[in-house]
């Protein structure tokens, strides 16, 4: 079975007032965590929505992961409209369409 991962994390992580994808968890961050997750129990591709911070989380993700193993999708205007990564996440979802399952996950419901 193939499956592929997505991962919301545009957000502004105005809550937790410190910017969850890059909190370190021992050796490596919450989103690097997430990811090595998905891979490691069969992801084949992981989706990543960037906003806030993307380009400090894209020169983190390219430096450690293939790209064949990785779709970076920004979503610009995630300060005022938060669904919008999601809608961005249907738009890639067809790239899954000959897959038979997808884990969503969002990083601040890790929290």
């Amino acid at each position: 079975m193939r499956i592929n991962g997505i991962i919301l994390a545009a957000g502004l992580s105005s809550r937790m007032e410190a910017f969850k994808p890059l909190l370190k968890l021992k050796d490596k961050t919450i989103i690097e965590c997430s990811i090595d997750s998905m891979l490691g129990a069969g992801v084949q591709q992981v989706v990543v929505v960037l906003g806030h911070r993307a380009q400090e989380l894209e020169t983190v993700l390219l430096s450690r992961y293939e790209h064949s193993r990785l779709v970076l999708v920004r979503n610009s205007h995630y300060a005022e409209l938060d669904m919008l990564s999601v809608y961005l996440l249907c738009r890639y979802v067809t790239l899954f369409s000959f897959y038979l399952g997808i884990c969503l996950l969002s990083i601040h419901r890790l929290f």
